[in-house]
């Protein structure tokens, strides 16, 4: 059987998401410990905002590669591998680091039974990938016409983005209650960027749209860091609406990056081979790192340490480098490699 095709784009996408993923959870350590007005805050927020692109984009590259009605795909497979690889290292780590949180604060044993079936605050996106993939063969079917495709992307839009925001400005619980009656269940959530991602992959966008896109993606950023720090200023706290997954910015982020991807970075000279080393220990790596965020974290090294403007990227490029080469090691372990990272 002939191999697939590599897709290079999407090994620097989830490199770069990888990477933001850890300068997200770090910008984020005492942003809500600052004060709104301070130049601390300032530079939190800016690191923060211009990270929210992760999760979508992960979620969008999974799609691109699930999705695809050209690539080989088997029901048990998916079960058997995929999903079966995923509740594996759920539970390795998430034992890890229940383990590791109770010798800090013991708290019981029904306690600890629970924060490990929760899982640690990252490992929340394991959970929903799985979801994800659960219902990836009813995803393939929708994206096998075009024409569905951009039907639930448009409803999913409405849904996701456009629906909330307006009920959230008009105020009316009776509304919301209306809307909830509608139940379109199937429409929420992470589907959308699932199938945007595929959608993407396939689409040709032509120039003068790639450039609107980039503005887009360009006022995204910048309209996430801005409206998030009014919003805060007027509480005296911090409010991350404009920091969630479903914030219109962050859709702009994300869709400028992925484009921008698709059509530029192909032809970036690099060793193609080290790029997909690096690449292969990506879901190693973002199971790993708030561990050794945690490690930095008992010496008293984090983002106010020195100043952020230099601790954030400084201790990210830490994590991020200690990371891999502990996923590079487990990866050269058998089963460890298949199952846990």
């Amino acid at each position: 059987m002939k191999e697939e095709k590599r897709v290079i784009y999407l090994d620097y996408l989830r490199i770069i998401a990888t990477f933001f993923v850890i300068i997200l959870h770090i910008s984020g350590q005492n942003i809500a410990n600052v004060s709104i007005n301070s130049l601390d805050f300032h530079v939190m927020n800016i690191f923060d905002s211009l990270s929210r692109f992760t999760v979508p984009m992960f979620v969008m590259i999974s799609g691109t590669l699930f999705l695809n009605p050209k690539k080989n795909f088997s029901t048990k497979k998916l079960f058997t591998k995929n999903i079966f690889r995923l509740l594996t290292a759920f539970v390795f780590w998430s034992l890890i680091y229940t383990i590791l949180s109770h010798l800090k604060h013991p708290k019981g044993i029904i306690s600890f039974i629970f924060d490990f079936a929760l899982g640690y605050y990252h490992l929340w996106f394991v959970y929903m990938l799985i979801g994800l993939y659960i219902i990836t063969p009813i995803l393939r079917k929708i994206v096998e016409s075009k024409v569905i495709t951009k039907y639930f992307l448009i409803l999913s839009f409405v849904v996701n983005f456009i629906i909330p925001i307006s009920l959230e400005i008009v105020g009316i619980q009776y509304l919301n209650s209306i809307y909830n009656n509608i139940g379109l269940n199937l429409l929420f959530g992470y589907s959308f960027y699932y199938i945007l991602g595929y959608y993407l992959s396939i689409e040709d966008i032509k120039s003068n749209w790639r450039k609107i896109i980039y503005f887009l993606g360009i006022f995204g950023a910048l309209a996430t860091i801005v409206l998030t720090f009014i919003i805060s200023r007027e509480s005296n706290v911090l409010k991350t609406v404009f920091y969630d997954n479903f914030s219109i910015t962050i859709l702009f982020q994300s869709i400028a990056l992925y484009v921008f991807a698709k059509y530029k970075m192909n032809d970036i000279k690099i060793d193609i081979n080290k790029i997909t080393k690096i690449s292969n220990c990506c879901f190693g790596i973002y199971l790993i790192h708030a561990l050794i965020i945690n490690i930095l974290n008992i010496f008293n090294i984090n983002t106010l340490t020195i100043h952020p403007l230099i601790s954030i990227p400084l201790l990210s490029i830490i994590v991020y480098i200690i990371s891999f080469i502990l996923t590079f090691i487990l990866n050269k372990i058998p089963i460890i490699n298949k199952y846990i990272v």
